[in-house]
Formats: structure tokens, C-alpha cells, sequence
């Protein structure tokens, strides 16, 4: 609990716009991975292609980014050249077998995120993260996409794969 704690408060603190529609899908992923985008493995080649043309590269950023549960963000804006493209589709095609979580698991990993609200450790208030909790559990625990802002603030271009895999890179 204390390490994903950690993980939210440094997703909070790095990225603009952070609010419980980002903290949830950081738990989303955290729980199951990143295979569930995975269907057709050239149509995922051609799509990493386009996204990697259209996002903007940054050296300072890291490549990889812990999210708990034993997965990481392999953030495309540090990948450089094809073949840092191709390495990095094939752990992530090979990372997508690995997607694991169940939907207790998922809920179980709201209790850290409450109690950092609680304590105001992140940008929105527990009242505002209650809602949107009920909310999404009402819809099931869907997949989510990062909200509007967080999108517009952080253009945020990754894709999601199992940390033991990251140390192949």
C-alpha cells in the first residue's frame, strides 16, 4: 500500500492536470497491464509508428516509469530510432500475455488513493474523488482514457509493459 501510495503522489506532483480520472487509470493499469489495446500485433506496429512520429521527443525524460503492481510506462518521447521502436513493440506484444487483475484487485487499490486525498497529498479533494469513484464503479471499472486536461497539459504517448521486461531494453 505504502509503495503505491508513493507511485500516486509522484504521478500527482510530476503531471499537470492530474486529477481522479488520471489516478484511476494509473491504478487501471497498475492492476492489468497494458494488453487489453493489444488485438492485431502489425496494426499495434503501425500505430507506435504514427504515435512515435507525432510525439514530440524529450531527453530528459525517463524511458521508464514505475506504476505498481509490477508494470511500468515506457514513455515514447525518450525512444530513439527504429530500433528502439522495434524493441519496444516487442515487450510490449510480449507484455500484453503477462496482463493479470481482477476488478477486487482494482478496488482494493482505491484505499491508498482515498487515504492521500484525505490526507490533501493530491490535487483534488476526497469529496471530488468519492464522486468520481462512485461513478465509475457504477459503470462497471471500464478502461479509461487520461481526462481532457491531463491530456492537453502532458500529451501523454507510452505504452504500459511488465517491469521485468523494461530491464531487456
Amino acid at each position: 500500500m505504502q509503495a503505491q501510495k508513493e507511485i500516486l503522489q509522484h504521478h500527482a506532483e510530476r503531471y499537470a492536470g492530474f486529477g481522479p480520472q488520471d489516478a484511476v487509470k494509473l491504478l487501471y493499469q497498475s492492476e492489468f497491464g497494458g494488453g487489453h489495446i493489444l488485438t492485431d500485433r502489425q496494426s499495434a506496429l503501425a500505430y507506435l509508428r504514427q504515435e512515435c512520429a507525432e510525439t514530440p521527443k524529450k531527453s530528459a525524460e525517463e524511458l521508464f516509469e514505475p506504476i505498481g503492481g509490477g508494470f511500468c510506462r515506457l514513455h515514447l518521447g525518450a525512444l530513439r530510432g527504429e530500433s528502439e521502436l522495434l524493441a519496444a513493440w516487442r515487450l510490449f506484444c510480449e507484455g500484453a500475455s503477462a496482463a493479470h487483475g481482477s476488478q477486487e484487485g482494482l478496488l482494493a487499490k482505491f484505499a491508498p488513493l482515498c487515504a492521500l486525498a484525505g490526507e490533501n497529498r493530491l490535487p483534488f479533494a476526497l469529496d471530488e474523488l468519492h464522486a468520481y469513484l462512485s461513478a465509475y464503479e457504477a459503470e462497471g471499472c471500464p478502461m479509461l482514457r487520461h481526462s481532457e486536461g491531463y491530456r492537453l497539459k502532458n500529451a501523454p504517448a507510452y505504452r504500459v509493459l511488465p517491469e521485468s521486461l523494461g530491464a531487456l531494453f
